[in-house]
């Protein structure tokens, strides 16, 4: 992964990238100060011995460092590249957990099967805690799930296929940091995120 870091500030900005797989277990960890009005590339290794999922964490110090990445993979001896912008997510106070948590407030995403055409849903528990985590697919955009059955451990991720003949999936989870996408199909059997849902950033405290 080559990730490109472009600081608009008036001066140096510290940057670290954190690389995860699927599990929740950390690949290679790389921190830079970006100089003023300048672009600074740096690379990540993302590669593990099975082929799995996995995403960047990008933190800043604030928003004036924009960034974009470029996943790079072999396919026999051709080197596959694909260009990919960050998704902005903000981590929650505690104090806003502990009040989500006590009048049972859940994050909840929605997806349009219909029109995005995704073959496997995945969600991803940002937060340095566990959270829980449900799906339901109905043919209405309003399901409601009674229980959340499924316990994400820190950032880790949970993956879900997608059933074509109901129009929209709805993913819901108890209070936390947290990012939800779909992994399409492309040529053959492989499978990648949706360009613009790989990488994600939060803000340094």
């Amino acid at each position: 992964m080559a990730v490109n870091l472009l600081n608009r500030g008036h001066g140096p900005q510290s940057v670290t990238i954190q690389a995860w797989l699927s599990d929740g277990s950390p690949r290679q960890k790389v921190s830079r100060v970006v100089p003023a009005a300048t672009i600074t590339e740096l690379r990540v290794d993302m590669a593990s011995e099975t082929p799995a999922l996995g995403w960047i964490q990008v933190i800043r110090d604030n928003t004036c460092v924009q960034v974009s990445a470029t996943y790079e993979y072999l396919d026999g001896n051709t080197l596959t590249t694909i260009p990919m912008l960050a998704v902005s997510r903000h981590p929650l106070s505690e104090a806003a957990v502990r009040s989500a948590l006590k009048y049972s407030v859940h994050h909840r995403y929605t997806y349009d099967v219909f029109a995005l055409r995704g073959a496997l849903y995945v969600f991803v528990n940002l937060s340095d805690y566990p959270v829980q985590a449900g799906i339901c697919q109905e043919n209405y955009p309003d399901c409601v799930l009674t229980s959340l059955p499924y316990t994400v451990m820190p950032h880790a991720s949970l993956v879900f296929p997608i059933d074509p003949q109901r129009r929209f999936l709805v993913m819901h989870s108890t209070p936390g940091y947290s990012v939800a996408t779909a992994v399409e199909d492309t040529e053959g059997l492989k499978q990648i995120f949706a360009a613009n849902s790989s990488i994600t950033f939060g803000f340094a405290k």
